[in-house]
């Protein structure tokens, strides 16, 4: 590799440093005082930055600003791009997050976006089973959303070389989603989600992730964390609200989709309380996740509480369809 050019650059940002100097008022502060508003503004920094920049948006009626849209326009489809492009772009990626940038101090809103990554990929590879891969788009979409999300331009784990960021990753992802259900839109026949096997294999798709969710909290759960300081139980707590949050998103849009077959098979109720469910948990937001008992909230019993509900409600309605 030729390393001329990046020396090059070196030499003359070397060059101009030297001629920096410092205001002459800089001089008379004792290192004390240096010292005090380095730390005051790298606080600053950090503080205000994180404030600014957190942001877990649990809004249950984030694509209710979609108007009308052609009959076999999938809006479950269609909610998944959105919902990444509004954490990529409207929002801010946090989990790839480098140590010098504010975001990297936080904690709940990266686990948040990562779960919700997590359940939109495996609504995208449920489709891609659907679609018998088929679809170019819709292939390369569920693969993207494999990508993992911590990565920011330098991966030093992954390469050394400049890397293709997550955000970047995800963002494409979305825009395949947006032109397969774009194509849908223009086929005289039923989409890929309105028909009663499709909505089965979704609910197929949530429930593993219900399951998988729950595994974790109980294996947590009888490892006997701290009741206060339960670190790795706050990271799935709000890891498990990023899936929930996705997923009631999908499937609320889902039940617009189908809105025949629900009314047919007399399941709108039970889907709007399915989904009222997962709002709700996603909406848990507690200052400090304990695992106390009394006194002492146990926010992971009372999470793990709505993901058993949630099977319940979903294997009751796949009962009713099949």
């Amino acid at each position: 590799m030729d390393f001329s050019g990046i020396r090059y650059r070196l030499h003359y940002l070397r060059l101009a440093l030297q001629g920096v100097r410092l205001p002459t008022w800089f001089d008379h502060w004792s290192w004390g005082t240096r010292l005090a508003v380095f730390v005051s503004v790298f606080a600053l920094y950090y503080g205000v930055g994180a404030l600014v920049v957190n942001q877990v948006d649990t809004n249950p009626s984030f694509m209710n600003k979609t108007g009308a849209v052609g009959a076999h326009y999938s809006r479950a489809i269609n909610a998944a791009p959105q919902l990444t492009l509004r954490e990529v772009d409207s929002h801010h990626w946090t989990p790839a997050d480098p140590f010098f940038l504010p975001g990297s101090i936080l904690s709940t809103m990266p686990r948040f976006q990562q779960g919700m990554i997590a359940a939109i990929g495996r609504f995208a590879e449920t489709l891609t089973r659907l679609d018998n891969g088929a679809d170019g788009n819709l292939a390369l979409a569920a693969g993207l959303y494999k990508y993992p999300g911590t990565v920011w331009r330098l991966a030093p784990g992954i390469s050394w070389l400049p890397t293709a960021p997550s955000s970047r990753q995800y963002r494409r992802a979305a825009h395949a989603l947006e032109t397969f259900d774009d194509d849908l839109s223009k086929i005289d026949q039923p989409n890929l989600v309105q028909q009663a096997p499709a909505v089965v294999a979704v609910l197929d798709a949530f429930a593993a992730d219900l399951d998988g969710m729950t595994d974790r909290l109980v294996r947590h759960l009888d490892g006997d964390p701290s009741a206060l300081f339960d670190g790795q139980g706050r990271m799935l707590f709000q890891s498990d609200r990023g899936h929930l949050y996705a997923w009631g998103v999908i499937l609320a849009e889902l039940a617009k989709d189908d809105v025949d077959l629900l009314t047919e098979k007399e399941l709108a109720g039970p889907w709007s309380h399915l989904t009222e469910i997962l709002f709700k948990a996603a909406a848990m937001d507690p200052g400090m996740v304990t695992v106390g008992q009394g006194l002492i909230a146990n926010h992971l019993e009372q999470q793990g509480f709505a993901l058993l509900r949630a099977r319940k409600a979903a294997a009751e309605i796949k009962a009713s369809l099949n």
